[in-house]
């Protein structure tokens, strides 16, 4: 098996030199004084496998294996998980143990620290606690994706072991899909809880604005472990409010609206004297198309001069954002008789 522990970093609930947790992930099995030692129970050995993994196996030598008899071996403890190093869970369990070695098979977990969690230590002294070697295997068959693909941007960064990611789409993006390929051929991929053939599209993923949460599993062969990956849509509202409004009358003079302009309120109400033949509107806005009583209009700029009537008229505004979306600002100018 390979040893997903080997040297990786290790702590533990105590220890004395020279017999730190560091010597019981080191791969040596033969030398008496190449182990961890501590004196105070409840006593761990934890080690950060420096990534997530599936771990189905694990190995433990003890004192009794390099000679001591088994009465040095540890006596009662448990495998547990942790995801992160705060939040643990059992994954396997001995009582009364005299075994010089151990070789067990676990039901797979996704672990990121994995650590031997005692509460009698050895059999002839239950206070102290000690471990030649830790080791731990992942499955061959562990579920992980190659690649992770979209029709809609790109997924940054994509890594097999890293599973939460997000992505932008602009406003005119209605649906998106999504291509799973799984390290192996016989994985099953689902998205959205549908099943995708490996490498080939999703069906189609409808979007509204904002969030948009899609969940993409790999599960193994023999259908015992399960990866998921999340990825967090981010559709833009596309909506581009105007950033500056002016109406003006035909003889350049400033006609005051309500209310004050503000951003999500379409409807604004003005009046003019009898004598007022025309209004010229200015409107302004970012990143946008803007058309007055479907004309075109610069931003910043005048329309062309809009001929009143006595009584109501209605002026359309139409700001159409560079990402899609559409606001539609309707002015109601009164004209006194």
């Amino acid at each position: 098996m390979a040893n997903i522990l080997l040297n990786k970093p290790a702590t533990a609930s105590n220890s004395f030199a020279p017999f730190l947790p560091s010597r019981a992930v080191d791969g040596t099995i033969t030398d008496p004084k190449n182990r961890w030692v501590a004196s105070q129970l409840p006593a761990w050995l934890c080690v950060d496998l420096q990534g997530v993994f599936w771990v189905n196996q694990w190995i433990a030598y003890f004192m009794g294996y390099v000679g001591w008899g088994s009465t040095y071996n540890l006596s009662d403890f448990k495998l547990q998980g942790s995801l992160d190093n705060t939040n643990w869970f059992d994954m396997d369990g001995l009582t009364s143990n005299a075994a010089n070695q151990l070789n067990r098979t676990v039901t797979p977990r996704l672990v990121r620290y994995l650590r031997i969690y005692i509460t009698k230590g050895l059999n002839v002294n239950n206070q102290v606690s000690s471990v030649v070697d830790f080791q731990a295997s992942e499955p061959a068959n562990a579920p992980f994706l190659l690649s992770l693909t979209t029709n809609a941007g790109t997924i940054s960064g994509f890594t097999s072991r890293s599973f939460a990611y997000s992505i932008n789409v602009p406003a005119s993006t209605n649906s998106i899909t999504f291509t799973p390929t799984a390290l192996q051929s016989n994985m099953t991929s689902k998205v959205n809880n549908i099943s995708v053939a490996n490498g080939q599209a999703s069906l189609p993923i409808s979007l509204s604005a904002g969030n948009n949460t899609v969940s993409v599993t790999v599960t193994s062969n023999d259908s015992l472990m399960t990866t998921t990956y999340t990825v967090t849509v981010i559709k833009a509202s596309g909506v581009t409010y105007l950033t500056g409004l002016a109406i003006k009358t035909n003889r350049n003079a400033g006609v005051a609206y309500t209310p004050l302009l503000a951003d999500g309120i379409l409807s604004y109400s003005a009046s003019v004297a009898s004598g007022v033949a025309s209004v010229i509107i200015k409107p302004s806005a970012s990143n946008a198309t803007i058309l007055v009583n479907g004309t075109a209009v610069v931003s910043g700029a005048d329309s062309n001069p809009i001929t009143l009537i006595t009584g109501t008229n209605s002026i359309n505004i139409q700001v159409n954002s560079t990402s899609g979306g559409t606001s539609n600002y309707a002015i109601t100018i009164t004209k006194k008789a």
